[in-house]
């Protein structure tokens, strides 16, 4: 008998409801932290202390706060996710979503649905959510010195209040994509992909800047032209281009040094295309950071090429790495020594375990788990999104598992979702296609229908028992636009499973 191993999650207690101020049947937890580095701590709404940790939830009045070498990527329910820099103060303010009664058309045109946060200090990058996708009134950010409003976006802010050298006290942003307003008591300012904003003071109004041009208040200009910003230094010193449409800079989780050569299973979408090492051994070649460099599997070699690492990822319960190669061409190799050039204007998403024990699956029982990490999903256009929310369970009974991802790209909404899909007991593996794909435009609500597929593998401990799951899906619509992401997952429940 063979009993899968349970994993503990940090789960914190839920706020008075009094002091929230919120009615019964629409409170729940707010977020989870995607991931946690160095030193952050949870401040609830009643003052208390405590560390937070990955998989930990958060409710509507906590604050975050990153310490000096800390940071933190937060992820709503609405899927928002937040990436907290190094000595940050965030908090949620006021936080009301309900996925469980609503369809994503009805959560995208709710009045009552709200996301208000505040940033005291510090700084961060958000890529929105549902909320505030259609009324704009749900969102907001509140700093010390302007209220952020959004329009569907993909922003950057950083309040400077001690120590900011050549730069001026005040409110730095910066737009990826959608567009941001800026509002405080001197005035307001549309943001628009590609440009940045400053704000120096409560009453001074918001000034279009460039990241390359000297900050000065807002005084000193009574109607400043907008400036385009075309490239700024990302917290590496290296330049990046902000242009709109252009692959969005990822924040990398720090990973450890693995093997450079290895064994083990891997999984991945090519252009569309799933590939995954089932029922054989794949040979893996991992570079010093924990980037997947190169992998054979099935008599093809799967090389990165001139492309980028991008969205790298760890997991040190599961053993899981993800990430994804992009800004450039992938090299595929057959198996009579042909090379073809992938990938100019898309992403190939790669999911892997370097352990090489193969999960023995129960014959009975079922199991439940938790999202511990993703890749940003692309599509064929050259979008970058993000993804909301993503669910894998196992009914070793049926030997099947169910599960369902949403994600947000290109103001539209895809919600799929999978049933039955077919496990293969010998290779502790499971592929087939989603049941339904529905889509949403965001800006005018109009729903159509897609297809899809996914593809992945169970990991296991050094005793063979299931402690995790790689995934990775495509999806596409109508017009043939192709959506690709892969998405890691931890065991969280099971229940009565032997073998």
């Amino acid at each position: 008998m063979n009993t899968l191993r349970s994993n503990t999650i940090f789960i914190k207690g839920v706020a008075l409801l009094m002091g929230m101020g919120f009615s019964f049947g629409l409170l729940a937890e707010a977020g989870t932290s995607l991931f946690v580095y160095g030193k952050v701590q949870l401040k609830s709404s009643q003052g208390e202390l405590s560390t937070l940790n990955r998989g930990m939830e958060f409710d509507s009045g906590d604050t975050i706060l990153t310490g000096v070498n800390g940071r933190a990527q937060l992820r709503m329910k609405d899927g928002a996710i937040f990436d907290l820099k190094p000595n940050t103060e965030f908090m949620i303010e006021e936080y009301v979503y309900n996925p469980s009664t609503n369809t994503v058309a009805q959560t995208i045109n709710n009045k009552e649905e709200k996301g208000f946060y505040r940033l005291v200090r510090g700084g961060f990058r958000s890529i929105s959510g549902l909320i505030g996708k259609k009324n704009k009134k749900n969102y907001r950010v509140k700093t010390p010195v302007a209220t952020i409003g959004i329009r569907g976006t993909d922003y950057t802010a950083v309040f400077c209040e001690v120590n900011c050298g050549d730069l001026g006290k005040g409110l730095y942003l910066n737009v990826a994509e959608g567009g941001v307003v800026l509002a405080n008591e001197g005035g307001s300012l549309d943001i628009d992909p590609g440009n940045a904003g400053f704000v120096s003071g409560l009453t001074a109004a918001p000034i279009a800047i460039s990241s390359s041009a000297a900050v000065t208040s807002s005084e000193d200009s009574d109607s400043p032209e907008p400036v385009v910003v075309k490239e700024a230094v990302n917290e590496s010193g290296e330049t990046i281009s902000l242009e709109a449409g252009n692959d969005i800079p990822d924040v990398e989780q720090p990973t450890p040094t693995p093997p450079t050569g290895v064994s083990g299973r891997v999984a991945t979408t090519f252009a569309g295309d799933l590939l995954s090492a089932t029922g054989a051994e794949a040979n893996i070649e991992l570079n010093g950071n924990g980037t997947l460099r190169a992998f054979t599997a099935n008599d093809t070699v799967y090389t990165q090429g001139t492309a980028n690492p991008n969205n790298r990822g760890f997991d040190a319960d599961t053993g899981l790495y993800w990430g994804r190669w992009s800004n450039g061409a992938a090299t595929v190799t057959n198996s009579e020594g042909v090379e073809v050039e992938r990938f100019d204007d898309r992403s190939a998403h790669w999911i892997l375990t370097t352990n090489e024990v193969t999960p023995v699956l129960p014959s009975t029982g079922e199991a439940e788990f938790s999202l511990v990490g993703n890749t940003n999903p692309t599509d064929n256009q050259g979008h970058t999104g993000v993804l909301g929310s993503a669910s894998l369970s196992a009914d070793f009974n049926a030997q099947t598992v169910d599960a369902d991802v949403n994600l947000t790209i290109a103001n539209r909404t895809w919600d799929a979702e999978a049933e039955g899909v077919a496990l293969n007991g010998e290779a502790a593996t499971f592929a087939g296609d989603f049941d339904s794909v529905e889509i949403t435009d965001n800006d005018t609500g109009r729903e159509s229908e897609g297809s899809g597929s996914l593809e992945g593998f169970f990991t296991a401990d050094d005793q063979g028992e299931i402690d995790g799951a790689g995934l990775v899906y495509t999806l596409e619509d109508a017009e043939g636009v192709e959506v690709d992401g892969a998405a890691a997952f931890e065991l969280d429940d099971a229940e009565d499973t032997q073998n």
